[in-house]
């Protein structure tokens, strides 16, 4: 998580705030970049998210020397193991996860209002299972953590530049 904070704060301040780089300097910039990124997260499916299913699904399984691969599924098992560990002590039967409202509620809105409620997106509208839960928890950590790092932390040193 080092540095995640930072450098978002960096990014919407130097490239995307009115007066950053991208609006300054890019063709596409302002509401533009809001239309754009509709539009690139108009085909954001949950597989893409979950790595082992983008792997998979990529075909990547047996590429030699694939290190964002080989690190990435790791660290993505490591939290796997811990998410499990925490949320089976909490939810000991798929019917708790299910009969949890508040957890229910922030599947929905993240369906509805984070992927358009579109269900070729693969995200879960509401969750049926422990597994299922486990996985999108996992994901949302490995996104936020070590997917967010490895993507933009090279980054840093960029924005002392700007």
């Amino acid at each position: 998580m080092r540095y995640t904070l930072q450098i978002n704060i960096m990014a919407w301040n130097q490239l995307i705030s009115e007066d950053g780089a991208i609006t300054t300097y890019a063709g596409v910039g302002g509401e533009s970049l809001v239309k754009l990124v509709k539009r690139a997260t108009a085909s954001l499916t949950y597989s893409a998210l979950c790595l082992p299913d983008n792997i998979s699904e990529r075909g990547l399984e047996t590429v030699p020397h694939y290190y964002y691969r080989d690190d990435g599924i790791k660290l993505w098992e490591i939290i796997n193991k811990f998410v499990a560990a925490l949320l089976s002590h909490y939810y000991q039967h798929d019917v708790n996860v299910q009969k949890d409202t508040e957890l229910q509620r922030w599947i929905s809105e993240i369906f509805t209002n984070g992927f358009l409620g579109r269900v070729s997106s693969g995200i879960p509208s509401s969750f049926q299972t422990l597994k299922e839960l486990i996985k999108f928890v996992t994901m949302v950590i490995f996104t936020a953590s070590a997917q967010h790092a490895a993507v933009n932390n090279g980054q840093v040193s960029q924005y002392k530049s700007i």
